[in-house]
């Protein structure tokens, strides 16, 4: 990549990441839909098909015989203002039965930002407090905008369990609207609440907490930890929605899946 590119000197660009597994890749279509709105709306030209993109994954799954990796599209801006569309593959990490969240009000995310709502490639603030999450000893982060309200994780969408509701920040807290987030409020055997004012309160009175996220799923969360206040445990990942949840999204997967088996 040239580095006088506006990519590689200012973070220009987009992101998608799926999860492939036995050969058969997840949601790629809600992952492709969220990136041809994200350039539409961003003015980036994005004019690839979404056939001749699956076909570029197939070869590139064929190529190096994956069988379970994370599949990235990253649009990038070249030197000369043209868009190219790259892709390739990552092993994915593995994830935990159940995980621990750092809850902090520093570097609250502004929901009014240009990029709030988008998966750009300016990812280095995510990056940072993932970090210092992962240095304390927990998973991820649980991030709250300029109005003090709970928005999102670094890695994903946060749900919390309450009088048997499903209640989950609202877009305009300036969380990036996930696909699998999209999947569990779809579902209409959920009593479903989207809430912009979610607060610190309402983690420690919850049934149960789960973090969402199209590479590792739905991930119960075992443990909330804040430099303010006091370590909270909580049983999720015994908790009945929970555990639909987590065997509905197997079905989730298979019904949405673009298969690259021979």
């Amino acid at each position: 990549m040239d580095p006088l590119s506006p990519s590689f000197a200012h973070g220009v660009g987009l992101f998608e990441t799926m999860r492939l597994k036995a050969r058969q890749l997840f949601f790629f279509h809600r992952h492709w839909q969220r990136m041809q709105q994200s350039a539409q709306q961003l003015g980036l030209e994005l004019t690839c098909d979404s056939q001749a993109v699956i076909e570029s994954i197939r070869a590139l799954v064929e190529a190096d015989q994956l069988e379970d990796a994370c599949i990235k599209l990253a649009l990038i801006e070249d030197v000369d203002a043209s868009f190219h569309l790259y892709v390739y593959a990552r092993p994915c990490s593995s994830a935990p039965d159940s995980i621990a969240l750092y809850y902090s009000p520093d570097y609250p995310i502004n929901a009014h930002a240009r990029l709030a709502g988008h998966k750009t490639h300016n990812y280095m603030e995510h990056r940072l407090l993932h970090d210092r999450a992962r240095k304390l000893g927990y998973f991820d982060q649980i991030r709250v905008n300029t109005d003090g309200a709970i928005a999102e994780t670094t890695l994903g969408n946060v749900f919390l369990v309450q009088g048997g509701s499903v209640v989950t920040p609202a877009e305009e807290t300036g969380l990036l609207p996930g696909v699998v987030r999209r999947l569990v409020l779809s579902q209409p055997s959920l009593k479903v609440q989207i809430d912009a004012s979610l607060d610190a309160g309402d983690l420690y009175q919850a049934e149960a907490i789960f973090l969402t996220n199209s590479a590792v799923g739905i991930l119960p969360v075992h443990a909330i930890g804040s430099r303010e206040l006091p370590d909270h445990s909580i049983c999720s990942a015994s908790h009945p929605l929970v555990l639909d949840l987590n065997r509905q999204f197997a079905s989730w997967q298979k019904s949405e899946a673009v298969s690259f088996s021979e």
